[in-house]
């Protein structure tokens, strides 16, 4: 019984140290297993890693139209920028020009300022030597204060020229479009409405042609001196100068109406 007992303690020890062992053997086979990197992690053929994939169409496609979006929006920057230095040039340019035109308006309107008055003082010491010119036999002439009938449309003044007190002229101040531009003139026609004569004021008829017509010794002034007024379309018209003398014979015609107006009315009174 006791060999039997002994070999069954044999045994026993033997089995446990079969399982000690079997156990280190496990334990071993274990941390190699975690230690153990796949082949196909290395490789990247499983996982993908560092693997470079060739890009689809739509990829493709994407990116062009964001380098193209990208481009786009670099010459919108450029276009911006370009236009807003037009633009500030522009305004400077504008402002300039504004100052040109400032500076011209005011020199005008400087000379203007300076030179009107000495135009209107020449035109009207014209007016005083053409009136005395006209009725030399007048001891005085006055501005008349009424109202200019209305068949005067052209009048611009009239003056009473008096002998003693007394009417015997009017003097009329005129303006008519001529050729080159407009004539100024003065028609003085007495209160038997007989034609004293006409002296130019100012004009810009043609020089040679228009401008010689209006001369005092040409061919059309003189024709007015001592004629009845209801005979002015007796006047023989300037050759080369047709214009210039129907507008004198328009402005002597519509003189000797207001003249006609004024001694009516005179009379009436």
């Amino acid at each position: 019984m006791s060999v039997n007992n002994e070999e069954k303690n044999i045994e026993i020890v033997e089995s446990e140290v079969l399982e000690t062992e079997l156990s280190e053997k496990e334990k071993e086979s274990v941390s190699v297993k975690s230690m153990e990197i796949p082949v196909s992690e290395l490789l990247g053929e499983k996982t993908g890693v560092g693997e470079k994939k060739e890009p689809s169409e739509r990829e493709k496609e994407l990116s062009e139209k964001g380098k193209k979006s990208s481009e786009k929006k670099k010459f919108k920057l450029s276009s911006g920028a370009l236009s807003k230095v037009f633009s500030l040039s522009n305004i400077l340019l504008g402002l300039r020009l504004c100052v040109i035109v400032a500076a011209v308006v005011f020199s005008l309107a400087a000379v203007n300022y300076f030179t009107s008055p000495v135009i209107k003082g020449n035109e009207e010491e014209k007016g005083n030597v053409a009136r005395s010119a006209l009725v030399p036999d007048a001891t005085s002439f006055s501005l008349y204060e009424g109202d200019i009938p209305e068949s005067g449309r052209n009048v611009s003044e009239i003056y009473v020229a008096e002998q003693n007190g007394d009417t015997i002229a009017y003097c009329v101040g005129i303006t008519t479009a001529g050729f080159g531009g407009e004539i100024d003139l003065v028609v003085a026609i007495r209160v038997d409405m007989s034609i004293l004569g006409i002296k130019v004021i100012s004009h810009s008829e043609t020089v040679g042609i228009g401008a010689s017509a209006l001369e005092e010794d040409a061919a059309l002034l003189p024709q007015f001196s001592g004629l009845p007024a209801s005979s002015v379309d007796n006047v023989t018209a300037v050759s080369g100068a047709t214009v210039t003398s129907n507008a004198v014979k328009s402005c002597v015609e519509e003189a000797a109406v207001v003249v006609n107006a004024l001694v009516k009315g005179a009379d009436s009174e």
